[in-house]
């Protein structure tokens, strides 16, 4: 299987993989206890998630993070598909 480096910045992942990273991080951010969202995390995060504290806030952080992507797609699949916004 061929892959594709882009800027430095690693492989570009496959779609299969994309969506059970994707379907594993869901399962992950449900598993956490309720009582445990607000519990400060154990190490301050680096750049770009500084300022985060608690699980609450990364999970939150996750979900906008993703919905951007999920846009940007969105956006060049409609452009590939001669779908333009109008």
């Amino acid at each position: 299987m061929r892959h594709l480096i882009i800027l430095g910045f690693g492989r570009v992942p496959e779609v299969g993989e994309l969506i059970l990273d994707l379907n594993e991080q869901l399962i992950r951010i449900q598993q956490i206890p309720a009582e445990r969202l607000n519990e400060t995390l154990d190490e301050p995060l680096s750049s770009p998630f500084e300022g985060v504290k608690n699980f609450e806030e990364l999970s939150s952080l996750l979900l906008m993070h993703e919905g951007t992507h999920l846009g940007q797609i969105n956006a060049m699949k409609h452009i590939i598909n001669g779908k333009h916004f109008n």
